[in-house]
């Protein structure tokens, strides 16, 4: 509620600056700074509004990801670097030996790289990676999901839930915004938004 509250607030401050004009002729003073209503100013607010429609967005995201995710595993990445890759990838076939999977690198809390496969085989890509060295990611977190056909869902939710580092997705590529509604949503908000702004 409290984000629905802000984007509200964002929105209704937005609106007051773009009529700032009509409250110039008619003499009302308003409170607070008046803004020029440059193309520069409207493109920041709209971008601060689509940043808070996306984290309202999110709360939903997560609950869809969780429906078509499950059994999830952790590997941290330990060893001698050698072994490391037939270490993960044996773990992996161990841990989710049917099925299509979806996976992260982290660094401690932070994403670095989030992706998809059609079974376990997809870590055997991942043997000579520069994940591998712990400078660079010191786990990997794999889920089971429920089918193929939810593979680019899940793949689109966990970037925009997990904001890796290495692989920030494009929703114009169709296979994403097809499926996912975050980015058919900003998509839609933001031609709203520049139809309500202009």
């Amino acid at each position: 509620m409290k984000k629905e509250s802000e984007f509200k607030n964002e929105l209704k401050k937005v609106l007051f600056d773009k009529a700032s004009s009509i409250f110039k002729e008619l003499g009302i003073r308003r409170a607070g700074q008046d803004h020029a209503w440059t193309r520069k100013y409207r493109e920041e607010r709209i971008q601060k509004l689509l940043s808070i429609a996306e984290k309202i967005l999110l709360v939903k995201a997560k609950e869809k990801l969780d429906r078509y995710r499950h059994s999830r595993k952790l590997k941290k990445i330990c060893g001698p670097k050698q072994e490391r890759g037939d270490q993960i990838y044996g773990w992996a076939k161990d841990n989710f030996p049917r099925g299509p999977i979806l996976y992260a690198f982290w660094k401690k809390e932070r994403c670095i790289y989030v992706g998809i496969g059609e079974s376990y085989n997809r870590i055997s890509n991942y043997k000579k990676s520069k994940y591998l060295d712990r400078s660079e990611a010191n786990s990997l977190e794999v889920w089971s999901v429920s089918g193929k056909s939810y593979l680019h869902l899940v793949e689109c939710l966990a970037s925009h839930i997990y904001h890796p580092k290495e692989n920030i997705l494009k929703p114009k590529k169709s296979k994403y915004s097809k499926t996912c509604f975050i980015c058919q949503a900003k998509k839609n908000i933001h031609r709203s938004l520049h139809s309500l702004l202009s």
